[in-house]
């Protein structure tokens, strides 16, 4: 389901001409720490946690405000290292605390190679004028909260029914898994609405939308998955 919600939302015309944006450079990223992530909930294993850590610097060094996206899979990667940790609130906020920081130095490792050339030949501050300050700049131009909500909607409403469908379905489904008990839905919902949170900074052009997809993807698809399951019985 997930793959399919993913085809149709990226192949539709409200996200033409997005073929070499840094939209779509950032997705592989966002999607490997996302995967890397999952892997370190599963197999409860620090390496995973730290190529999250790398992949997500990489996706924020792609596009800044992946960061939105990238900050609920690092609150999934502490959440669910709460929830496993036996003991009392001490022991729990330790191993919070071990995995913030191996998911750090994951971070960090990733972002000295961009930087190093920089740091070598005295331009590092130069380097982060260019890379930072105008993007902070481009961010405030869009004109205030409520214009930028009114565009998402507008974009919402132009998308049917390749772009809409399936964000509606990402944005409404979990809801009802979470009324059947499926508490992975939370992290669905945050990791999307935390991706839409990003849309409402600065311009908004179509091919903006297409950084939406593997949160639209996962949660429509996650949606899809759930119910048709329970149609099924």
């Amino acid at each position: 389901w997930t793959g399919l919600v993913f085809a149709i939302y990226t192949s539709t015309w409200s996200v033409e001409g997005f073929a070499a944006t840094t939209e779509v450079f950032m997705l592989l990223p966002l999607t490997l720490s996302l995967g890397a992530a999952v892997l370190a909930a599963e197999r409860q294993v620090w390496f995973w946690v730290m190529v999250s850590g790398i992949f997500g610097a990489l996706a924020c060094w792609t596009k800044q405000v992946s960061a939105f996206s990238v900050l609920a899979i690092l609150l999934y990667i502490l959440i669910l290292g709460w929830q496993a940790s036996s003991g009392g609130v001490k022991q729990r906020l330790l191993r919070t605390f071990n995995l913030l920081m191996i998911w750090l130095l994951g971070g960090i490792l990733a972002s000295l190679l961009p930087m190093a050339p920089f740091l070598m030949t005295d331009t590092f501050w130069e380097f982060l004028y260019w890379v930072f300050l105008p993007g902070l700049g481009y961010a405030g131009t869009g004109g205030g909260w409520s214009l930028q909500l009114i565009k998402v909607g507008q974009w919402l409403w132009a998308g049917l029914p390749g772009d809409t469908l399936p964000a509606l379905i990402g944005l409404i489904g979990p809801w009802f898994l979470i009324h059947q008990g499926k508490r992975q839905s939370w992290f669905v919902l945050g990791f999307l609405y935390l991706s839409l949170l990003a849309m409402v900074l600065g311009h908004q052009y179509p091919h903006y939308f297409l950084q939406l997809g593997p949160a639209v993807a996962l949660a429509a698809g996650w949606s899809l998955h759930g119910l048709t399951s329970t149609l099924a019985k």
